[in-house]
């Protein structure tokens, strides 16, 4: 009886074939028979399969979620860029293998990031729209955040640092290759 619950989805197109079948068995007792067979194989299809198809699309639906899911925390987790987790207080909950090659530490997890992290200012980050850029050992980053605030209500915030050092070695190059320029003009050579 549970499957039946499907046929209120269809009143129009039972309605409609109601009126058929009895149009059928006006015209012809034969034509009305085949039509009530007929009817009764369409309220069959409704009821019974609407069910296992709408089964197997969750089915599909759980799967792909399952294989986004994963992909997700694959990407997350084998980034080439150091990436960390924190709560809404700093406290790392999580980072890839990249962040603790330039932090050269074998944990990090419950620790506080401006602890560390030298220079990481966590309130004034979380605050500010803009990037930051950070030295760790001879290497600048530029930091960039990305709020998230979770169904539970809690927020996280996800932290990945992007190698800026060549850029800047090229902009330092560039500037202390520029071209001068001046111009000196003599007015009369006779006073010099």
């Amino acid at each position: 009886m549970n499957r039946l619950k499907y046929l209120k989805d269809y009143k129009l197109v039972l309605s409609l074939l109601f009126v058929i079948v009895i149009m059928l068995f006006i015209l012809n007792e034969v034509a009305g028979f085949l039509g009530l067979v007929l009817a009764v194989g369409i309220l069959y299809e409704i009821a019974f399969r609407r069910e296992e198809i709408e089964s197997n699309e969750v089915n599909n639906i759980e799967k792909l979620c399952e294989n986004f899911d994963s992909a997700a925390q694959d990407s997350l987790f084998n980034m080439p860029f150091p990436l960390i987790l924190t709560n809404n207080k700093g406290i790392i909950t999580w980072y890839n293998p990249a962040f603790l090659k330039i932090i050269e530490q074998n944990q990090a997890v419950g620790d506080e990031i401006e602890d560390v992290l030298e220079g990481f200012y966590f309130d004034e980050i979380i605050k500010s729209e803009d990037d930051i850029e950070l030295e760790i050992d001879n290497k600048n980053y530029i930091v960039y955040q990305n709020r998230v605030k979770k169904t539970d209500g809690n927020v996280i915030y996800l932290f990945y640092f992007v190698d800026n050092t060549k850029y800047d070695a090229l902009r330092e190059k560039y500037v202390d290759k520029r071209v001068g320029f001046g111009h000196v003009y003599v007015d009369n050579y006779d006073e010099i």
